[in-house]
This record gives C-alpha cells, structure tokens and sequence, in this order.
C-alpha cells in the first residue's frame, strides 16, 4: 500500500509500488532447497524476501463458499473507491453509513475501521483484486484498512480482558465486512472474510518469516471526526505519485495537520499494550472477540 524505495524485479515478478503495496508473482523455478514447487517473491516496504513454497499454503480453505463469492447483489460500485488509497475509501464508507443510520434514527449496528499491519509493516492476506489468481489473490501488504459492522449485543472482552485496551469492552459481535479490495462479496460475512483473507495462524506467520497480524479497530465516528492526511506517504523521493491520487482534495481536519502515522501498528504499541490511535488486537484476541 506504500512505500517509496525503488526494487531490483526478478524476470516474471510483478510489482506495484503504490501505498507501498507489492504484488506477488510466481516464479517456476528451482530455489534453494524447494524443489519442484511454484514459488513467490513478496518484499515488504522494508525489502525483505520471504520465500514461500504453494506446499505451505491452505489453497483447500481458500476456496470461495457460496456467500463468500463476489455475486450479482455486489453493491461496492455505488461506493467511491480510488486503487491504493483504502484509508479514504473506508473514511467515505464509514461517513455513508454514519449519515444513513442517522437520517433513519437506527443504531443496531456499530462501525469500525480496521487497520491490518503490524511492526514489520508486512501482512499476508489473501483473496485481494491486487493479487494473482494462482495464488489465490495473495498480497504482501504494509497496511490494508477495511469497514467491519458489528451487531449491538452485550459487551464482549478478549479471552484474558485485553486487546492493546484492556478492559475495554465491544459493542458486538462482526457481522459483515466491507472491503472495496476484496475478490470476496460486498458486503461479506464476517467469518467467511477472516477465513478467506487471514489464512494464517500465528505458527504459519513464524514459520514462513512474519510479524505476528494486528488489527487497529477505530470508532467509525471517531475515524471520521479525525482522520486527516495530507498523502505526502504516496509521494516518492522525486515527488511524483506512487499511484494516481483520488479526483478531490486531501481529507484533512480543520488545523489541517496529518496525522496518517498513527495509522500504522508499531513496535512501541505492541510493546506498551498502549495505542496511539484505536484499539489494537492480535489476530488471535481479535478472532476471540469478535467472531
């Protein structure tokens, strides 16, 4: 999703550099000790290879069920959505459907954004438009933001009482995701998306080199009182355009300062437990709370 340092690219890779997102391609070749097997080079913002071997993925649990599948009801083309800026995507989003349930005076749904990252800024997740089909749409992001509606039951913790806000209890249970990036359907089922998109658990993401997945949950009303980012993160060294800016101006708050940094999950909040901005939740907790 960003990122601004230019890459050698291996003959067959195929990389974009917008947000700082790359994509994966597969390369049929013999590498290192794998043998015989199709292999993908991801680099994460930092540059790091991660080798991975189509052995070690769960291609059985990716195939798409019934309710999963993009189908004919899909409504995400009536939403405005511009490539490799999904933090605005979503900041639209959460505004639309803030307005809605306030003009028809409902509230028995609550919004939230998720910021998917970690420290290494290098997350898995599968079944995205920017992936390849073979690899069943799998990208190496630094960041990827998404709409989660929860329903308004009762107030539920984590297993041990803390996400990265201890104590803090949530307004209920996920229901439905909304992810403009998505091969999935739009909306989709809450547990069909994190089966889909997060296939691996912790051991895998050990395994295979990465941080473990965090997710930053932000109020929907407080994403939008106070997002604001000048997207001097998709400008490179030059000062030209990793990816083509959306057609209206910079989403910025009144004193006009960014404060996209705060969208990241860095070392210093896992370490702390404490959050800049949001909540976070290790995949893990975050599964425990909210499916």
């Amino acid at each position: 999703q960003r990122g601004s340092d230019a890459v050698a690219t291996d003959r067959g890779s195929r990389r974009v550099r917008g947000r700082g997102i790359v994509l994966p391609a597969i390369h049929h070749r013999i590498w290192l000790e794998v043998v015989r097997a199709a292999n993908c080079h991801i680099f994460s913002p930092a540059i790091i290879q991660i080798r991975f071997s189509l052995q070690g993925f769960p291609l059985c649990r990716l195939r798409l069920s019934h309710f999963a599948m993009a189908s004919g009801n899909d409504c995400r083309e009536v939403h405005r959505h511009t490539p490799y800026y999904c933090e605005e995507n979503v900041y639209w989003l959460a505004r639309s459907f803030l307005s809605e349930q306030a003009r028809e005076g409902t509230e028995d749904a609550s919004y939230f954004a998720v910021v998917v990252s970690n420290p290494k800024k290098a997350v898995p997740m599968w079944q995205q438009k920017a992936g390849e089909e073979a690899m069943c749409g799998l990208v190496v992001w630094d960041y990827h933001v998404f709409l989660l509606e929860c329903s308004r039951g009762g107030p539920h913790a984590t297993a041990d009482g803390v996400g990265a806000a201890a104590g803090q209890p949530l307004k209920g249970k996920a229901t439905r995701v909304y992810d403009l990036d998505t091969r999935l359907s739009f909306p989709c089922d809450a547990k069909d998306y994190f089966q889909q998109s997060f296939a691996f658990n912790e051991e895998k993401l050990r395994h295979q080199g990465f941080d473990l997945t965090y997710f930053k949950l932000i109020e929907a009303e407080t994403y939008v009182a106070e997002f604001s980012s000048d997207r001097a993160h998709m400008l490179s060294a030059e000062g030209t355009w990793l990816a083509k800016p959306p057609d209206y101006p910079p989403i910025l708050t009144d004193d006009g300062k960014s404060i996209f940094h705060k969208i990241y999950v860095t070392g210093e909040e896992v370490a702390s437990g404490v959050s800049g901005w949001g909540h976070n939740y290790v995949q893990k907790d975050f599964e425990l709370a909210f499916l």
